[in-house]
């Protein structure tokens, strides 16, 4: 199975990654050098030591490609956006790379605004799949999916006084080209985005929520288990900085 984060509404789907990334200790295998995608680099995401003032571990870069046998899960995890206008060239680029890597399936995590959700999603799980259409590929897929981790599929219409309006998957940007191109290409790519609504703000509730989702959907937990995350230290500048308590008292 191979993962691949929207860069989105908090940050969710990237966040849930560097939770799996950090509890189970998966494997950093290699970066994804692609010049659609703006350059990055930085401390390393997970081990914050130093040793003589110095930065122990690895530099971080703008896509990075982890993996864990066990699971047979490849995840990327992408840290910085593609370019404007560039978002088709390098799903094109991934989906190419999955059919020569010999995916079995691509799950693509997403997050989108819950200010715009009907009434029959505000209450309940807060998580959604959407289904290319290679129904035959995805249908274990599907049922891990509904009965395992118990998300429902993402609503297509609703009903307003009598008139049924249909209603958007809510995939946008590289999900929504990934999704179009799954469908399109022949045999069609099985391809199953989960999609969170979540709003913008403090967005670690969220990413614990969807990393418990993802960890029983790949086989890292089992159903009821109660995962106790391994938080990243790059998780303590989330909110930046800390402030001068000195300056109130």
């Amino acid at each position: 199975t191979y993962l691949q984060p929207a860069l989105t509404l908090g940050n969710v789907p990237q966040l849930a990654i560097d939770l799996i990334i950090n509890t189970y200790q998966l494997k950093r295998v290699g970066f994804i050098h692609n010049e659609n995608v703006v350059p990055l680099i930085g401390n390393d995401t997970f081990d914050s030591t130093t040793e003589g003032g110095q930065q122990q571990g690895t530099m971080s870069l703008s896509v990075e490609v982890f993996q864990s046998q066990q699971a047979k899960i490849t995840l990327v995890q992408q840290r910085s956006p593609i370019l404007e206008g560039c978002i088709h060239k390098f799903a094109n680029s991934l989906l190419q790379w999955y059919k020569q890597a010999g995916f079995r399936e691509l799950l693509f995590l997403a997050s989108t605004n819950a200010n715009k959700r009907t009434d029959s999603q505000l209450t309940g799980t807060q998580l959604r799949y959407v289904a290319a259409n290679a129904a035959a590929d995805l249908t274990k897929s599907i049922e891990r999916a509904e009965q395992l981790c118990l998300v429902p599929r993402m609503e297509t219409e609703v009903e307003v006084d009598g008139d049924i309006i249909q209603l958007s998957d809510r995939l946008t940007g590289l999900g929504r080209e990934l999704m179009r191109s799954s469908n399109n290409t022949q045999p069609n790519i099985p391809m199953l985005a989960l999609v969170l609504f979540c709003s913008e703000g403090e967005n670690t509730p969220d990413a614990i929520n969807m990393a418990n989702h993802l960890a029983v959907y790949t086989g890292l937990a089992n159903k009821g288990d109660k995962i106790e995350f391994k938080i990243p230290s790059s998780w303590k500048l989330l909110q930046g900085p800390s402030f001068d308590q000195s300056l109130f008292f």
